[in-house]
């Protein structure tokens, strides 16, 4: 599948080595990893971390399971490879972070840590706790990179937000607090039916929205039966992913470039 996205296009991007961890649930990481890193970045291969492999049910085909136990056997890999995406889900996390500990200097088989932060006062002391232990397993500070997620253009950040960019000044993380993906509910469509913006095809969406229009007609006619309603459905969530992009997309751009295209300073 050819995405509507030129930006895969592999010629310009350059190859980049990440780790998307934190303790916190609902973080957004993976909807971040697919929808803003895979693109951008040059050929990831995209591994996913898991504790409990079989309750796993939202796997895509391009991801690589792995169970927590296993990271020496994914480290033997991400050693020879020189473009991927580790997701290391929340469950995982404490496991995961615990074998890397006994890998001296693990840390070198990555470019980027990368924490996806909310403005939630628990998920903010996780996302803390994520960051002080990288950096006490001997994570450079220059490799954590923060990203603001399900921020709302009504949201007034707060004292616990406030508190948290304190504690990463304290520290010596750098952050900018541009590095913003908005809430949008956009994301829990395209999860309701497995695909991300990066999955997104122009020359299907034509096809696609031929096929709508022929439903409509169907429907008009109560011939259309209801396997063809579903997927009529499915249809329409689709083509308003499509709809969608092209606002969202500049947005990711400048993520993207404020998280590792240009020097951060904290404001």
């Amino acid at each position: 599948m050819t995405p509507c996205n030129e930006k895969n296009d592999n010629s310009h991007k350059k190859n980049m080595r990440l780790c998307l961890i934190n303790f916190s649930c609902n973080s957004t990481q993976t909807s971040c990893g697919h929808n803003i890193f895979k693109s951008r970045i040059k050929a990831p291969i995209y591994f996913r971390i898991e504790k409990n492999i079989r309750e796993i049910n939202d796997l895509r085909s391009d991801e690589n399971l792995y169970n927590a136990r296993k990271y020496m056997s994914l480290h033997c890999i991400l050693s020879l490879e020189n473009s991927f995406i580790v997701d290391v889900g929340h469950s995982s996390t404490a496991e995961t972070l615990y074998i890397m500990s006994d890998i001296e200097d693990f840390h070198d088989n990555y470019d980027f840590f990368v924490i996806t932060v909310i403005d939630s006062p628990k998920l903010l002391r996780d996302s803390l706790r994520t960051i002080k232990k990288l950096i006490e397993m001997g994570v450079p500070e220059c490799k954590l990179k923060v990203i603001f997620s399900r921020v709302k253009n009504i949201d007034i950040p707060s004292k616990e937000l406030y508190d948290f960019l304190l504690e990463l000044k304290i520290i010596n993380v750098t952050y900018n607090t541009d590095a913003v993906i908005k809430e949008s509910e956009v994301y829990d469509i395209m999860s309701e039916i497995g695909i991300n913006f990066s999955d997104l095809n122009k020359e299907k969406l034509k096809y696609n929205r031929k096929k709508i229009e022929g439903f409509k007609n169907k429907k008009k006619k109560d011939t259309i039966a209801a396997d063809e309603i579903k997927e009529m459905k499915l249809l329409s969530r689709e083509e308003l992913a499509h709809r969608v992009l092209p606002n969202f997309e500049p947005n990711f751009d400048n993520v993207f470039e404020l998280l590792f295209l240009i020097s951060n300073e904290n404001r």
